[in-house]
């Protein structure tokens, strides 16, 4: 199966998200990057929209709405140069003072999902067109891993 690179086409509109959540409170970590990329296995380009639940701009009734990627799963991804990180939607917990906490050790991964367990969840958003290549790389066979 083919393998799809997309990145943005307009920087700083590469999102990550992470969900943390314990038996007393969840928030979710809001990262804002210059840059990113990740690849996808795809039949084609049109399944491979289907994938990332692209939505094309659109205006209704005189409100535009930008172009947006969602992405829950991928074969590789990186982000580049991060450029904010913020708490959000929190549930039974202060998005100030959890980010006060975090702003004390530096947004310290290790120090996080020390206190917090690792993330439930995480997506990456794009608020821009994909550019959507296609690679001639095809991933590993799981029998070529063993």
């Amino acid at each position: 199966m083919p393998v799809y690179r997309i990145e943005p086409t307009v920087k700083k509109e590469w999102m990550m998200e992470h969900m943390f959540q314990t038996e007393e409170l969840s928030f979710w970590i809001h990262e804002k990057y210059r840059w990113g990329y990740i690849t996808m296995e795809a039949k084609d380009e049109e399944t491979l929209k289907l994938m990332i639940y692209y939505k094309p701009a659109k205006n209704i009734d005189g409100q535009d709405y930008l172009p947006s990627c969602e992405f829950e799963d991928w074969l590789d991804t990186d982000n580049d140069d991060l450029i904010s990180s913020s708490i959000e939607k929190c549930e039974n917990c202060n998005a100030e003072d959890i980010e006060a906490e975090f702003d004390a050790h530096n947004w310290n991964w290790e120090q996080i999902c020390e206190k917090y367990g690792e993330p439930v969840e995480t997506i990456k958003r794009m608020y821009c067109e994909p550019n959507i290549i296609k690679t001639d790389v095809d991933p590993p066979l799981s029998s070529d891993l063993t």
